[in-house]
């Protein structure tokens, strides 16, 4: 309910999703950590859980990082024209100086990135150059090469032709980049030649 109301107050030009993850939710209270030697957080966002728990946690830290939220205020990709009030741009940036010294607490963090795009951009902050003894892991998310096999099998497609797959999970051009796809797929379609492209 507070980041809630901080967001009322604080609000941006383009709607996206935005978390603090700044207060404490208590949610580790019931886990048993101490048989683990390592954890792991998939994805931080609405309040689950805040970045003082889990750096709290006397154990090695792997967090993925699918978006760019760790280098940010309180969204979880960058735009360069969200921001249109005064004091919103400086509650962001002070939510982004708050998380990365947060962060240079911790001596044993592993931080991952699907992309070397994201990569270069982690890399590029204070988070990465202050605290080199954060580790950060390029780990792409790959789809099963089979899979692209056994479709060309189901649907008679030429095996030795190129399949690409597009993740379609949500009618958001401005989020999901489908502007971009959209302006890629009108080029290839002035090539007159046969694609193949396999959307799920």
């Amino acid at each position: 309910v507070i980041a809630r109301i901080l967001f009322l107050i604080f609000p941006i030009k383009d709607y996206q999703k935005r978390s603090l993850c700044l207060f404490d939710t208590g949610i580790l209270k019931n886990i048993n950590l101490n048989k683990y030697d390592l954890v792991h957080f998939h994805w931080l966002f609405n309040e689950t859980i805040s970045l003082n728990e889990i750096l709290n946690i006397p154990k090695k830290l792997l967090i993925s990082t699918h978006d760019l939220w760790f280098i940010n205020g309180t969204t979880h990709f960058t735009s360069d024209s969200k921001r249109n009030y005064f004091f919103s741009d400086k509650f962001e940036k002070y939510l982004k100086r708050k998380k990365i010294k947060l962060l240079n607490k911790k001596k044993d963090l592993i931080l991952t990135t699907p992309a070397n795009w994201s990569k270069n951009l982690f890399k590029a902050t204070s988070l990465i150059k202050k605290n080199n003894i954060i580790e950060l892991q390029n780990v792409p998310n790959l789809i099963n090469p089979f899979l692209k096999e056994n479709i060309k099998e189901k649907f008679f497609l030429p095996k030795n032709e190129l399949l690409t797959s597009i993740n379609l999970n949500k009618n958001n051009e401005f989020i999901k980049g489908y502007d971009i796809l959209k302006k890629i797929l009108s080029k290839l379609d002035k090539l007159n030649k046969t694609m193949y492209f396999v959307v799920y």
